[in-house]
């Protein structure tokens, strides 16, 4: 009976030891699912933050990109401005210059080639006298109206006012800045 006593004792710790490694066993699966579980939730909370700060990097350089390119065609259109503001500057003077006179014979000899019938030439009071001179020189019949302010140059009108053709330096200035804007962009681009 001794034996028998013992022999249940054994088994019954036997059978104890089973359960409590059966439980242990289950409950370190379910422990060890959890922290994989944890362990990929915070790999995924590490990659979303990553992918975050990347974005932000990213889109941190295209607005600095963006930023010095709008700071370059600044710079260039300054470039330019600043080329035509001197090219204006140097116009002012025109008048003193011996050329001025060859130029003006040329822009009304060829007006009054263009020019179909009578028509009138609107001057600045400071060419008058040249342009009476010119007009005379070329015996052309041109009506002279000193009403204009400009570097030089002149605005020739037909006698039914339909026809107006710019003529001043101003304008073949702001033709010629038109024209020799992209001419102008290509070479500051090193083109």
């Amino acid at each position: 009976m001794y034996e028998h006593l013992i022999e249940t004792v054994e088994l019954s710790a036997e059978e104890k030891i089973r359960e409590i490694q059966q439980t242990t066993g289950s409950l370190a699966e379910r422990i060890r699912e959890e922290a994989r579980a944890e362990g990929e939730k915070v790999r995924d909370q590490h990659y979303a933050a990553a992918e975050r700060a990347i974005a932000l990097e990213r889109s941190a350089i295209l607005t600095a990109r963006e930023r010095n390119k709008l700071d370059i065609l600044r710079t260039k259109d300054d470039v330019f401005q600043k080329t035509f503001n001197e090219a204006e500057k140097k116009l002012e003077t025109i008048r003193d210059d011996p050329r001025y006179r060859t130029f003006l014979d040329k822009v009304i000899t060829g007006l009054s080639g263009e020019m179909e019938g009578a028509f009138t030439l609107h001057v600045d009071e400071r060419d008058l006298e040249l342009c009476k001179g010119i007009v005379a020189y070329h015996g052309l019949e041109i009506t002279l109206i000193p009403d204009i302010s400009c570097m030089g140059g002149v605005i020739a009108r037909s006698s039914d006012g339909f026809l107006t053709v710019q003529n001043t330096l101003e304008s073949r200035l702001q033709r010629s800045k038109e024209v020799l804007r992209s001419e102008v962009f290509r070479i500051l681009n090193g083109g």
